[in-house]
């Protein structure tokens, strides 16, 4: 009788098909205890569980990765002189003896135990970390450690610095039982508890929020603060003067979008560290995204990144990057920045292509404090009148799934507000705006973009000073991303020229950015306007004019972005607006904020409409999501596709120009995508091949809208078999 052959899931050392969703949701591999019960104790091992700690209290458990800050500056490590005094500084000269304290929390003895010590260039171990590669050492020696103990091991060879340069150079100390506990990740001391690094260059840091000059984030791993984007030490001016800090705190403009000089912005971030005794050159690199939760960062600017250098004595620094906003960009943008040099970079990945909490709700930015953004829209509000403000939910993930906000606000914010509400235009959702719950988008496509309404009708502003609201995205008990809104009280009078500012970049975004034609004589009427000075009645006199360009604008670029449908009631409110030239000027003033603030949510709808190259990245990792499924991954015809997919993620961050690589990438594939078309048969797969086949030839934003939805199609068939 013939034997079956049973064919394997997988090949041998491929991993199963359940790990990849795993690891997208942070389950993977399992952990040894339930991180949020306190009273459940790492299970020790039946092996050594040798650990060189990172700190001293609370105790180091072992569990990796560890921040920079403590990995980098492990307090297991340290240096003594000839009397066996510790020395926290070294000087030219000097003779060291390198010691490391190394604990085995495990269940058995290590007898084999091995300690390899390292001296060189923070930049080099950076390089080496996770890598075969050998670098010099300065001694080796070996040790037995029962368990549940401590030891100390003392490097067997001096360390004498004999340059100003060697000061600067980092310590890295493997300690591992090759029998029974083995080195697993060489020079890693981020991911690897048998490697301790003590860099004696100080500890960078951008601040993530500040209340006073007295109380601020010092850099402590993860950030203490849940609304984490709102002060932080990045922010955006329309000049090249950084601008005035309050409660030494930095102020933050709206970008500006346009052509030439009308467009031109400057990012700014103060890079910080606790200890100044030496000197640090710091390079900046700043980054935006779509205001709200989810959406990736885009670079800035094409420019290279720009470096400071702090003093000895010196505890911060500005740096600083003139960058331009396309005219066809809203200005209501989250900004980032990531710092980095040789002895301190940035947690990888990058934000560049990224979301923070995403791919594997890393908290990218909150547990590095190496990267800071700002999530925050200022509005000026004319107390005691209605208002709406946008943001956009874009799901992150590689799959479908239902998005969870946590609504918060400010202490007394809530009292403040008559009919407070949030809905999602274009869906049927709304619901009471309440501190402490939720709002929840379902069943999300990877990609998918929906906004959200906070809206109000009225606002007791006059005696409050500013109030905020906040939106806190939340994977299971993990904040992973937010935004929010300062509302901030100010007069009609000041209010008029703030409106007439904002409906001028309202028409010059249609005109110059999207081709709306109409739109320029909404551009001429707003600058004579600004010019005159208005008052009051000259400003509601000009609403009718401003109105009726505004409906034959709306109209026209309905028609050139493929009849994008006016789900916001723009047009409704203009006939209301229209009418109101001998209203109350507050009333009048706040209407047509509203319509503002709903055409501006409408015309990043209409450009996002046509995709958007800042998803370019997202799109394909998700392809290499979607590939990594049943019955794909089993097919031989794929496995090209995984591995030129593999390499585009792993260059793309760190490739500058990588956008003009990404239409090549795409054409390239086209034979798996007909594949695959053939494979799951007619439908919607095979009408999202047919169109993004035609996509080829158009700009690589229209090729990534095309892109995503036929990888959404394969998803969905996949989920529906």
């Amino acid at each position: 009788m013939a034997k079956t052959q049973v064919r394997p899931f997988v090949k041998p050392g491929e991993q199963l098909g359940f790990v990849a969703p795993l690891k997208e949701r942070g389950l993977w591999p399992p952990p040894l205890r339930d991180p949020n019960d306190p009273t459940h104790d790492h299970r020790k091992t039946a092996t050594p569980f040798l650990v060189i700690p990172v700190s001293v209290t609370p105790p180091d458990s072992g569990a990796r990765p560890q921040p920079n800050s403590k990995s980098f500056h492990s307090k297991g490590i340290w240096i003594e002189d000839a009397g066996g005094a510790m020395v926290t500084a070294p000087v030219v000269g000097g003779q060291y003896r390198i010691k490391c304290r190394l604990r085995n929390l495990g269940a058995f003895p290590a007898y084999g135990g091995m300690a390899d010590f390292f001296i060189n260039t923070p930049a080099a171990f950076t390089a080496a970390a996770g890598t075969a590669t050998t670098l010099p050492s300065l001694g080796h020696t070996g040790f037995s450690l029962l368990m549940g103990q401590d030891t100390v091991i003392a490097c067997p060879n001096l360390w004498q610095p004999a340059t100003p340069a060697d000061l600067a150079s980092s310590i890295v100390v493997h300690a591992y039982d090759p029998f029974a506990d083995n080195l697993v990740s060489r020079f890693d001391a981020r991911n690897d508890r048998h490697v301790g690094r003590h860099d004696f260059t100080p500890d960078l840091y951008v601040r993530d929020w500040t209340d006073s000059a007295a109380v601020h984030d010092d850099g402590v791993e993860p950030s203490t603060q849940n609304v984490f984007y709102r002060t932080s030490d990045v922010w955006n001016r329309r000049s090249a003067a950084a601008g005035a800090f309050v409660g030494d705190a930095p102020q933050n403009q709206d970008p500006q979008a346009g052509n030439g000089t009308a467009g031109d912005n400057f990012m700014f971030a103060r890079i910080s560290r606790n200890d100044a005794s030496v000197e640090q050159t710091v390079r900046a690199h700043f980054l935006f995204a779509e205001f709200g939760t989810g959406s990736p960062y885009i670079d800035c600017s094409t420019a290279a990144d720009p470096s400071v250098t702090l003093a000895p004595g010196v505890s911060s620094q500005i740096v600083s990057l003139p960058w331009h906003l396309h005219p066809s960009s809203s200005n209501h943008l989250c900004i980032a920045v990531q710092v980095y040099s040789d002895g301190d970079p940035y947690l990888p990945p990058g934000l560049l292509g990224y979301t923070p909490g995403w791919p594997t709700t890393d908290l990218m930015v909150i547990n590095d404090n190496n990267k800071a953004q700002r999530n925050i829209a200022v509005w000026d509000g004319v107390p005691d009148t209605e208002g709406i403000h946008f943001g956009i939910v874009f799901n992150a993930a590689t799959f479908v799934r239902d998005v969870t906000l946590s609504v918060g606000a400010s202490k007394g914010a809530l009292e403040k507000f008559t009919n407070p509400r949030l809905s999602i235009p274009a869906s049927g959702t709304t619901q009471e705006f309440k501190p402490g719950g939720t709002l929840v988008l379902k069943q999300m496509l990877p990609g998918e973009r929906r906004w959200l309404a906070f809206s109000y009708d009225r606002a007791a502003l006059a005696d409050a000073g500013s109030v905020s609201v906040f939106f806190n995205e939340v994977v299971g008990k993990s904040l992973v991303n937010g935004f929010g809104f300062d509302l901030r009280p100010t007069s009609a009078t000041r209010m008029v020229q703030a409106a007439i500012a904002f409906q001028a970049a309202v028409f010059s975004r249609m005109a110059d950015g999207m081709g709306v034609g109409a739109a320029k004589e909404g551009v001429v009427l707003c600058q004579r306007l600004q010019e005159t000075k208005p008052t009051a009645k000259t400003y509601a006199q000009a609403l009718p004019a401003i109105a009726g360009i505004m409906t034959q604008s709306l109209a026209e670029m309905s028609a050139k972005f493929g009849g994008i449908r006016d789900s916001l009631g723009v047009t409704e409110d203009l006939t209301r607006l229209a009418g109101l030239a001998d209203a109350d000027p507050a009333r009048t003033l706040a209407l047509h904020r509203r319509v503002l603030q709903k055409t501006d949510a409408l015309q990043t709808m209409a450009v996002k409409s046509k995709g958007d190259v800042a998803d370019i990245l997202f799109t394909v990792r998700l392809q290499r999501d979607v590939y990594r499924k049943e019955p794909l991954v089993s097919s031989d015809r794929f496995k090209e596709l995984l591995s030129q997919t593999e390499a585009f993620i792993k260059a793309y961050p760190v490739k500058r120009g990588a956008v003009k690589t990404y239409v090549p990438f795409v054409q390239s594939l086209a034979p798996a995508f007909e594949a695959t078309a053939g494979l799951l048969g007619a439908g919607p797969v095979r009408t999202r091949q047919a169109e993004l086949l035609k996509s080829l030839a158009r700009p690589p934003q229209e090729v990534q809208r095309a892109h995503l939805s036929f990888l959404n199609a394969v998803l969905v068939t996949l989920m529906r078999r």
